[in-house]
């Protein structure tokens, strides 16, 4: 997904992919941002460059420039920090089991066709455990760990004994797998979770600082 990531289109809707419609939310916003951005820096320079060339002090002109070339470069690693997502487990506090906040992307790629396929058969679809996030001011709703290891168990049978393939199947298995063992282990300690769909390829200690939960 990371590389050739404008020319292989993951900024937009494919038959490739199947993020939620949140996702989408956030590229559009992202590029309206982008544009308005350039547009501002963009003018600003070409005012202030006319402006210099009349006026002689070029070295403003060159700071304008600089200014515009520096958000130019910016806003292609902008797209692609955005089109990384992934679904992950948030928890009331740590518990052991496997790090899994790096991990999820395919299940974030393809959610939407997880969530058909676990209505058509008859196990709980993934998106009933998120997505509400507390550091956008969304009430988190918190859910039995015991509860999300027997749907992800059910969806686990369901993948590996249908015909029906999903694209990224066995990347999905490996990520329900991975999320599974985590919250085996918040279940041993009775420690609750949620699940979060989460854009960008960073963290810093400061958003964990303003978090209810841990990932």
């Amino acid at each position: 997904m990371r590389g050739g990531l404008l020319r292989r289109g993951a900024l937009r809707p494919s038959a490739r992919t199947a993020y939620p419609e949140r996702y989408w939310q956030e590229v559009r916003g992202l590029r309206r941002k982008l544009a308005t951005a350039l547009m501002i820096t963009g003018s600003a320079t070409a005012l202030t460059g006319a402006w210099a060339l009349a006026r002689g002090p070029l070295l403003l002109a060159a700071l304008a420039g600089a200014l515009f070339l520096y958000v130019s470069i910016s806003v292609p690693f902008a797209l692609r920090d955005v089109s990384i997502a992934r679904v992950v487990p948030y928890l009331e506090r740590e518990v052991d089991g496997p790090y899994t906040l790096c991990n999820g992307d395919a299940l974030a790629r393809q959610l939407l066709r997880l969530d058909e396929f676990a209505a058509r058969h008859g196990v709980p679809i993934l998106s009933h455990f998120g997505f509400n996030d507390d550091l956008l001011g969304e009430k988190v709703v918190w859910h039995p760990a015991g509860d999300g290891v027997a749907a992800i168990s059910s969806l686990e049978e369901a993948l590996r004994s249908s015909p029906e393939r999903l694209p990224d199947s066995h990347a999905i298995l490996t990520e329900l797998g991975q999320i599974r063992l985590r919250l085996e282990a918040a279940q041993k300690e009775g420690v609750r979770f949620c699940l979060h769909f989460r854009q960008g390829d960073s963290i810093s200690g400061h958003e964990m600082s303003l978090r209810q939960g841990v990932y």
